[in-house]
């Protein structure tokens, strides 16, 4: 709050303004002002004698319904302003000096003297429109389900990544990535090179495409302090939270490769909210009703908890104190090693509501798949880059990176972070138990900068926005009678594929990606209804004119 002058003039409306932009909203801020419309009074206001500025002070008495000051002279020599709580502090550590020397393809160099923090640059070209495209679904019958598309294109990938090559040492990794991608950029058809533990063990390793963007930073440096009893601590949170065929168990992933694994989603969403895109900018969002007169949800407006988060919250709890090292420690080297990444990402952290720093921080939550086993897909959902950090020591079970034609082999405590949305991967086979920690930015969520930006749309998010959803269906009173609201179109502009039926209201009532039904309005996921989910936050206090657009996650 500092730079607040303590007077200002009631008619100066310029300056009436840029005092109260001071003022920021972790949801939806004002509109603004239409100086179309306010030009009368703003003539008439600039006329006014100089010399009769009001106290910020006094008309904060005046608004908090204390008794004023005298006289506008009388005001507090030394004011006590309202404070807003300052964005989520980072703590710790400072980011380092990288060296941003663009080498030739194939150059293996140190990205920080303060650490061991080798990099390799490569000519892989994200932009090629080989590594743009979904392989499994462009080399694949398009009449077959995407699942039944997926996991027949990945039987027969995986045969190349289990025949990888395998280099001695660092320099031969270079060397081998120097002539593994053609003058286009795209890898040699299916080719793989084998990135094994005994590279990167007490190091960090980025790959890097030829513009030195990240392909792949694998971390082997975590101390076994941090990474002891991980599994054992995740095994006692969920002791009593899972049905006894979701347990984890041993596995030989061939013999049942159909299996579904089980993934806990711990995590703040920003899904099937309303965009902004298409709300009247000249009405606040606490004023817009639909075609019956209905206040808007404003539900539909900000991110909400996972289901999970909900059923299982004392698992939640457990794991975040748990784990809260190994949170610290990633946060730590994407903050050091990964300066523009962790920007991107605590962008969406340092937005959500009441001022409180999410599970792994700067992500927005984490997600833990037990007895996992991937086939090709990308994380579209994915906004930037994904953590995955491995549980267990089973045989096999190698990441693959297909477009850069590289095959990962984690050990327990060891992770990797890489653009899941722009990149197909999958894991080969394995036997043994196979758990993985993934994290993840808000999904999806188109950020705006709080600390600059004031929204032109009438309905911002408290994460800026979100690609879920529409706001064709909510109309100010004016517009009620011109407007109808559309109930179906697709939940992502990027995927018409994807489609959802909303209430009147703005509940989800059904929903389909690709035929495949995800959503239904008895259902507020795989283990709880509709009605068991509102028990259960009207249990926490959430009233009914809220409970009225929650059906959803």
């Amino acid at each position: 709050m500092c730079d607040v002058p303590s007077q200002v003039s009631c008619g100066d409306l310029v300056a009436l303004d840029a005092y109260f932009k001071r003022f920021k909203s972790q949801s939806m801020t004002a509109q603004g002002r239409d100086m179309s419309v306010w030009a009368p009074f703003f003539e008439a206001a600039a006329s006014t004698p100089a010399g009769t500025e009001t106290s910020i002070d006094k008309a904060m008495e005046v608004a908090l319904f204390r008794r004023p000051a005298q006289d506008v002279l009388d005001a507090i020599p030394n004011p006590t302003l309202l404070q807003l709580p300052e964005p989520i502090p980072y703590p710790h550590v400072e980011t380092c000096k990288l060296d941003k020397c663009s080498c030739p393809p194939g150059t293996l160099y140190s990205k920080c003297s303060e650490h061991d923090f080798v990099a390799i640059k490569t000519a892989y070209d994200p932009e090629a429109p080989d590594n743009r495209r979904e392989p499994y679904l462009t080399e694949t019958d398009p009449g077959l389900p995407p699942d039944i598309r997926a996991k027949l294109w990945t039987s027969k990938e995986m045969r190349f990544a289990e025949d990888a090559a395998v280099p001695t040492d660092l320099e031969d990794l270079a060397q081998k990535l120097k002539t593994h991608f053609d003058e286009n950029g795209m890898k040699q058809p299916k080719k793989y090179i084998r990135i094994h533990p005994e590279l990167y063990a007490g190091k960090e390793l980025m790959i890097l495409d030829q513009d030195d963007k990240l392909i792949a930073l694998i971390d082997g440096s975590i101390s076994t302090h941090i990474t002891r009893n991980l599994a054992a601590r995740l095994k006692a949170a969920l002791a009593c939270s899972l049905k006894p065929e979701d347990e984890v168990r041993h596995r030989d992933s061939k013999k049942d490769e159909d299996r579904a694994f089980v993934a806990l989603h711990f995590e703040i969403y920003a899904r099937y909210c309303y965009k902004g895109d298409n709300f009247p900018v000249d009405v606040s969002p606490f004023l817009l009703v639909d075609e019956q007169n209905n206040p808007l949800p404003h539900t539909t407006l900000q991110p909400y908890e996972s289901t999970d988060m909900v059923n299982r919250h004392q698992a939640f709890e457990e794991l975040r104190a748990a784990w809260q090292m190994l949170f610290d420690h990633v946060r730590d080297k994407l903050y050091q090693h990964l300066p523009d990444e962790f920007e991107e990402v605590v962008a969406y952290a340092n937005s959500l509501p009441h001022w409180t720093a999410p599970a792994a921080y700067p992500f927005s939550g984490f997600v833990v798949n037990l007895n996992v086993m991937t086939r090709s897909h990308r994380d579209t959902k994915d906004t930037s880059i994904c953590l995955v950090l491995v549980l267990g020591e089973p045989e096999g079970g190698d990441l693959c990176l297909v477009e850069p034609g590289l095959t990962v082999k984690l050990r327990e405590g060891d992770f990797i972070v890489f653009p899941s949305g722009k990149i197909t991967h999958f894991n080969l086979h394995y036997v043994g138990v196979a758990k993985s920690v993934h994290v993840e930015p808000g999904l999806n969520a188109r950020i705006r900068d709080n600390a600059d930006q004031s929204y032109s749309t009438a309905s911002e998010s408290v994460a800026g926005g979100v690609s879920k959803g529409s706001g064709d269906g909510a109309v100010s009173g004016q517009q009620q009678n011109t407007q109808r609201t559309r109930l179906e179109f697709p939940i992502d502009d990027a995927d018409p594929a994807e489609t959802a039926v909303l209430g009147v209201k703005g509940e989800t009532m059904y929903a389909e990606s690709n035929g495949n039904v995800y959503w239904d309005l008895e259902g507020m996921g795989a283990n709880q209804t509709k009605d068991q989910r509102e028990a259960v936050m009207r249990a926490a206090g959430y009233s009914d004119h809220f409970m009225s657009g929650f059906a959803r996650d």
